[in-house]
C-alpha cells in the first residue's frame, strides 16, 4: 500500500484549498493522487456528488458515510477507511485509518498531526444499496 500526501495545503488567507480529500481517496484506492480530481476545490458545495459520480464512472466501489461508527467497519471493501473531522489547524480534514481498529495509518498533511476531532467515517463498499 502506498499512501500519498497532499499537493495543496489549505490556506484561507490566499484562497488555496487543500486536497486531503483526494489524497485520502487515492491512498485508499491505491491510485496516483493526480488520477483523482481535486473535488473540494473544483466542485465547491457539490464535491460529494462529484466524488460519487467519479467513483461510479471509474468503476470504483461506492462511498458510504457513518457518524455512528464502531470498529471494525465490517462493511468496508478495503482494509482502510477515511476518517473525517477537524484538523489541529482548525480546518475540515480527512485521514486514512485502519478499517479494523480505527487507528490512523496516514495523515496526508505533512504535519502528520491527524485529527483533533472526528466527525465520522467514509468507507468504500459494494455498489449495491447506494450511498
Amino acid at each position: 500500500m502506498t499512501f500519498v500526501d497532499q499537493e495543496f495545503l489549505n490556506d484561507p488567507t490566499t484562497g488555496l484549498v487543500g486536497d486531503c480529500w483526494r489524497s485520502a481517496i487515492a491512498s485508499v484506492l491505491g491510485v496516483p493522487r493526480d488520477a483523482v480530481p481535486h473535488f473540494v476545490r473544483d466542485y465547491g458545495d457539490d464535491w460529494m456528488r462529484a466524488t460519487l459520480d467519479w467513483l461510479q464512472t471509474n468503476e470504483q466501489p461506492t462511498l458510504r458515510y457513518t457518524e455512528d461508527y464502531t470498529f471494525p467497519i465490517g462493511r468496508s471493501a478495503s482494509p482502510y477507511v477515511m476518517m473525517a473531522g477537524k484538523s489541529p489547524r482548525g480546518h475540515p480534514h480527512a485521514v486514512v485509518a485502519d478499517a479494523r481498529t480505527g487507528e490512523v495509518v496516514h495523515d496526508p498533511h505533512p504535519s502528520r498531526e491527524g485529527l483533533s476531532k472526528t466527525w465520522g467515517v467514509f468507507y468504500f463498499a459494494d455498489r449495491e444499496g447506494g450511498f
